[in-house]
């Protein structure tokens, strides 16, 4: 799943369609029809301007946020053996946007480009995965590390050396082995270490803070089997999917200051992060 820039809507895939949701409440609305979305890496992004970018079985799509039909945006370089485009993330301006290009399982290189020009695209990063931008730095991983550069969005260029933030963290499998951590606007940190066994969600996890000094408070004090946190850009919220004991699960927002948890889907089916 991934938030509206507003931190107001969640949009999410099930059933083969690409859906959004209030989390003020109210029944999800069908975006697009998206059946592929399960094969492909993900997630989504969704700018200030209402669009929404998805990973397609040909290079990134994109759609209005109110809905419509998919439609192409980047293309692969199949000639260097570039097999799909994923983890999409715009830029501030919300007409620039960062992708991870991949050859098989294999990130071959994180790029630049613009709604504008969607095939001028400049390189960033050799490798990186799931990139993400929060207070003036990129995240992303080398090898089982989270690290972070200093990047300008408007020059669009890095600067420095990466820094190390979290050693072995767990490579999420259901984001085509993206690292598993996520960031707000505000420059909020969630990260997942090794320690759960890949693919599987325990009944008794816990939801919980982690501070720089490795002190840990609670989240959310009800154990349950827990996958795929994200934070809202305003860093107020998270959300996150709770499992049922046949594998399937829904959608909670929790608010971050209180640990207080909504749930926003009601289905019990496979709504699985975007």
């Amino acid at each position: 799943m991934f938030w509206s820039p507003d931190s107001r809507h969640v949009a999410f895939f099930a059933n083969g369609e690409l859906r959004r949701v209030d989390i003020r409440g109210g029944a999800p609305t069908r975006i697009a029809e998206a059946p592929f979305l399960r094969q492909q890496p993900h997630p989504g992004t969704w700018s200030r301007d209402d669009v929404i970018l998805v990973s397609g079985p040909r290079g990134l799509m994109r759609v209005a946020a109110s809905g419509g039909a998919l439609a192409p945006l980047t293309r692969l370089d199949e000639a260097t053996g570039e097999q799909s485009h994923a983890f999409p993330l715009f830029l501030p301006d919300g007409r620039h946007f960062l992708y991870t290009a991949y050859r098989g399982l294999t990130p071959a290189a994180v790029y630049v480009s613009s709604l504008d020009a969607p095939d001028q695209r400049r390189k960033v990063i050799d490798g990186g995965s799931n990139v993400q931008f929060a207070a003036g730095a990129l995240l992303f991983m080398r090898g089982n590390t989270l690290v972070a550069q200093s990047f300008d969005p408007r020059t669009l260029t890095l600067s420095g050396e990466p820094a190390p933030i979290a050693d072995n963290l767990l490579p999420n499998v259901a984001v085509h082995f993206g690292g598993a951590f996520s960031t707000s606007a505000t420059g909020a940190l969630v990260y997942q270490a090794v320690g759960a066994a890949l693919g599987t969600s325990a009944p008794n996890d816990r939801l919980v803070w982690r501070t720089r000094t490795g002190q840990e408070q609670a989240l959310h004090d009800i154990p349950s089997a827990y996958r795929h946190v994200d934070i809202a850009p305003d860093g107020r919220r998270a959300v996150v999917s709770q499992l049922n004991n046949d594998g399937r699960g829904d959608l909670w927002t929790i608010e971050l200051a209180r640990g207080v948890p909504t749930r926003i889907t009601f289905t019990g089916g496979a709504n699985a992060a975007v």
